[in-house]
Parts: C-alpha cells; sequence; structure tokens
C-alpha cells in the first residue's frame, strides 16, 4: 500500500481539503480581471462602488501558473453549474435589473443615453 505522504512533485487530481490558517488574508471583491502572459496569469480583485463605476480600488492580486489557471477556471464553471442547478440562474448584470427609480435612490447614474 503507497505511504500516505504526496511526493514534492505529485499532481493532485481530485478534491483537495484546504485548512484555514489563523494569518489567512480574507476580504472581498465585487469587481475582477484576469491579465495573461506567456508564463502565468494575474488575477486582479477589487472592490468598487455604485458612484463611480469606472474606479475600483484594488484589494487582492494573485498569481497562478497558466495550468493551474486553467484547473480553476474548470472548477469555477462546475461550482456555478451545481449553483445553478439547484438555485436558478445568476445574472451575469444584476445592475440590469434596477429600475430607474432605486438607481435613483441608491445614486448610481442611469444607463439611459
Amino acid at each position: 500500500m503507497p505511504d500516505k505522504k504526496t511526493a514534492p512533485n505529485a499532481v493532485i487530481l481530485g478534491p483537495m481539503e484546504i485548512e484555514q490558517s489563523s494569518d489567512e488574508f480574507v476580504t472581498y471583491s465585487n469587481v475582477g480581471s484576469v491579465s495573461i502572459n506567456p508564463e502565468e496569469a494575474i488575477l486582479h480583485f477589487a472592490l468598487g462602488g455604485p458612484a463611480n463605476p469606472q474606479k475600483a480600488l484594488g484589494v487582492a492580486r494573485i498569481y497562478l501558473s497558466l495550468p493551474h489557471v486553467k484547473r480553476f477556471a474548470h472548477s469555477l464553471l462546475q461550482a456555478i453549474q451545481r449553483y445553478e442547478e439547484v438555485m436558478g440562474e445568476i445574472p451575469a448584470d444584476p445592475m440590469a435589473s434596477l429600475t430607474p427609480e432605486v438607481r435613483e435612490k441608491l445614486g448610481i447614474p442611469s444607463n439611459d443615453k
């Protein structure tokens, strides 16, 4: 029977339990972007507000290898599909459903041209 220790260069293909450390950085982000170069992908996370939709405050930047970001994207897609099967479709643009009255009360610029 194989040893339970994982070799340093082992590839983990299944689910992994991730234990939260006491000094783990936790934040919230509602804006994000991805930059990709030949070596890596960079996930940019920021916090934006409705008052100025063109500006956001960066809160985290995470660098991933390209194979890792591909596996991560696949995992995200699977999680979203499972969620939507139970809870219904997640709107891609929740702001689009706001009425002009609600936008005005919240100080969100109108999307009328």
